[in-house]
């Protein structure tokens, strides 16, 4: 018998920047900083680690991936690391991706919930953002671009960032059983707050907590994850960053002592937690100190870092 009472949340959000700044590129011939070269970094696993989309190899006809040949893809470490520097930042906030609640009259009982921003006129539409929070890039004319779209790129617009499969020499694998995974119900309270206008709007970011408490719920699932003390070797290559940026980058890889990053499935049950660690910083053909510019970022800016580094620090087991 399990038990039905309230299970921990294991995530908190980071708030919305009050006000979107689109202007950190206006003229595309500006848009070359004076940073290129590569980062050598190794993630090592804290928890467990499931990455559905690094089991695809296939080894005698069978799905099956061979304990040498197992990866962290590329896409998934790039998601995790631009959501960071998106928090920690002014950037622009990802409304397409956003699911709407849509309120009844009183504007408190939530009747369904759609994806994207626009519904309906005759339906009641919640903000969910403020007017300053909703700008969005000019991707059309390239002329108000933030600095997470010109780092990471966007529709039309090239990445000044591209990072390799992380691959490990070994890595020992176990048979685990978990729960059944859902996605997130956006239109629950727990993910917006009523303004002094007595209107809804996002909290913000969501992260999952480095250390979850556990959930008494049902294991169904039959899955096969990578073990802790597990490290995976690979680079992050940079072209054009200013400063700032590469400071911002090194900052949301968890290089810094400031925060661990979370990857892959499962988070809310304990899995994901990594450390990353930078074995060598190559920037125009010289050594330099990635520490040292992961904390500048985290000392400037220590004032908006208060949130995400107590979600996402590093928490003993």
């Amino acid at each position: 018998m399990y038990n039905t009472a309230e299970q921990p949340k294991n995530y908190d959000f980071v708030p919305f920047p009050a006000s979107v700044k689109n202007t950190y590129i206006t003229d595309m011939k500006k848009r070359r900083g004076n940073n290129s070269g590569y980062a050598e970094i190794e993630i090592t696993t804290v928890d467990n680690l499931y990455i559905g989309s690094g089991f695809s190899h296939y080894e005698a006809g069978k799905g099956i991936l061979s304990e040498t040949q197992k990866i962290i893809p590329a896409s998934s470490l790039k998601g995790s690391v631009r959501q960071i520097a998106r928090a920690v930042s002014d950037g622009c906030i990802p409304q397409d991706k956003m699911e709407i609640p849509v309120f009844d009259r009183k504007g408190d009982t939530v009747k369904e919930v759609r994806r994207g921003i626009t519904v309906n006129k005759a339906e009641k539409k919640p903000p969910l953002l403020t007017a300053k929070q909703r700008k969005k890039c000019d991707v059309k004319d390239k002329t108000e671009i933030c600095i997470i779209c010109d780092m990471f790129g966007t529709m039309s617009l090239g990445s000044k960032v591209r990072f390799t499969d992380l691959k490990a020499e070994k890595c020992p694998t176990e048979t685990v059983k978990m729960p059944q995974q859902f996605s997130p119900n956006t239109a629950s309270d727990d993910y917006w707050y009523i303004g002094d206008d007595n209107k809804p709007y996002y909290k913000g970011y969501k992260f999952y907590y480095t250390y979850c408490e556990p959930r008494e719920v049902q294991r169904n699932e039959t899955v096969s994850v990578i073990r802790k003390n597990v490290t995976f070797k690979g680079r992050v290559y940079f072209n054009d960053l200013f400063d700032d940026q590469l400071e911002l980058l090194l900052y949301s890889l968890g290089v810094g002592k400031n925060i661990s990053l979370k990857l892959g499935g499962y988070k809310a049950d304990g899995f994901g937690t990594v450390k990353t660690s930078c074995t060598e910083l190559i920037v125009n053909d010289k050594k330099r100190n990635a520490y040292e510019l992961a904390n500048k970022y985290a000392k400037d800016n220590a004032d908006i870092l208060e949130e995400i580094e107590d979600i996402l620090c590093y928490r003993e087991r």
